[in-house]
């Protein structure tokens, strides 16, 4: 219960739910097991339970919600779909192969989606 503790007197009572959720988890899991699943190191969860994170929180936000909290997203060329398939399209986008028909129409769409952050790149 530590790490909850820790957020609620961080975060003033203004606790943002993907907080609570990372900070239960880190409770319930450990710190070293969320931040694997979460795909951030140990010393990032803490920084970011304890309000102390100098960066931006957008990143880490999604992949709480992705990972943790079982979000979902409507995709273009797909419909609803979960956000953590979401950012594993993102990723192959990145590195872009023409494997498939499907790859290439989730690059054009990734491209294109108002909920990719590097769309265009």
């Amino acid at each position: 219960m530590i790490h909850i503790q820790n957020a609620t007197v961080a975060w003033e009572g203004a606790l943002p739910d993907w907080v609570r959720v990372l900070a239960e988890r880190a409770d319930e899991l450990g710190l070293k097991k969320t931040a694997a699943q979460v795909g951030y190191s140990a010393a990032t969860i803490t920084y970011v339970i304890r309000k102390k994170y100098n960066a931006p929180l957008d990143p880490i936000e999604t992949r709480v919600r992705a990972t943790l909290m079982s979000a979902t997203v409507t995709c273009p060329a797909l419909g609803e779909l979960s956000l953590a398939h979401c950012l594993d399209w993102r990723e192959k986008e990145k590195d872009f192969q023409a494997t498939s028909s499907l790859r290439t129409r989730m690059l054009t769409a990734c491209r294109q989606c108002p909920m990719n952050a590097t769309k265009g790149s």
